[in-house]
C-alpha cells in the first residue's frame, strides 16, 4: 500500500482541515508542529463532537434572550 500521507499542521484552521480531509475523502488526519514531528491526529468524530457542541450553544442564545427581555419588561 502506497497512499500520500495527509498532514495539518497545527495552526491550519479547522475549516481549512475540514476542506482537505472532505477533498481526499479521509476520515482522519495527522496533525504535525512547524518541525514535522507528530502533534496529534484529527478525526472527523472528534470534528463532529466540537460543532455539536458549538451548536447546542448557538441553539440556547434565543432562549437566553428571552428571559432577558422577559426580565427587562417585568
Amino acid at each position: 500500500m502506497s497512499y500520500e500521507l495527509v498532514t495539518a499542521k497545527e495552526d491550519d484552521s479547522i475549516w481549512d482541515t475540514l476542506q482537505r480531509m472532505r477533498a481526499k475523502g479521509i476520515r482522519r488526519v495527522v496533525v504535525v508542529n512547524d518541525q514535522g514531528k507528530l502533534e496529534g491526529i484529527l478525526s472527523v468524530d472528534d470534528l463532529l463532537e466540537l460543532f455539536a457542541e458549538e451548536l447546542n450553544l448557538l441553539a440556547k442564545i434565543p432562549f437566553r434572550e428571552q428571559l432577558i427581555e422577559a426580565a427587562i419588561r417585568s
